[in-house]
């Protein structure tokens, strides 16, 4: 009876530990596509955010900067002014907010835990923001 405690433990233990480092692998966005993108002369690789619900999610819980990736770009039907927070996020990420090809303006977001919660806007209207991991 003792060992059969034992061994549910240890195989709940087990699991556990698989998910928590599945999650932590790049194999996190599996429905995020990736693409080249450039920008200001500078060849990325990058996730790509189309949907409503992939702009939602975002970087959010991402805890570890996956290899071969620079960041996510988040692509919007429509041209308008945007607005990013840090919720959830746990990697330092620089922010170019874009509209066409034209970049207007950069920030900065912090993780999370340095800062607590910060929001970061466009100010003018962009239909393409990009968040670039810092390496």
């Amino acid at each position: 009876m003792v060992y059969k405690r034992i061994a549910v433990v240890f195989v709940v233990l087990f699991f556990a530990v698989l998910l928590f480092w599945f999650l932590g692998r790049e194999s996190y966005f599996p429905d995020m596509p990736v693409q080249n993108f450039s920008i200001e002369g500078k060849n990325l690789r990058v996730f790509v955010a189309t949907s409503s619900i992939q702009r939602q999610q975002g970087l959010m819980f991402v805890k570890h900067v996956p290899r071969h990736i620079d960041g996510m770009l988040f692509v919007f039907p429509d041209a308008a002014v945007q607005s990013f927070w840090n919720k959830n996020t746990f990697l330092d990420l620089d922010m170019l907010w874009i509209r066409d090809t034209a970049v207007v303006k950069k920030t900065f977001l912090p993780a999370v835990q340095k800062n607590g919660l910060v929001i970061q806007s466009s100010d003018v209207s962009v239909n393409r923001v990009l968040e670039l991991f810092q390496r």
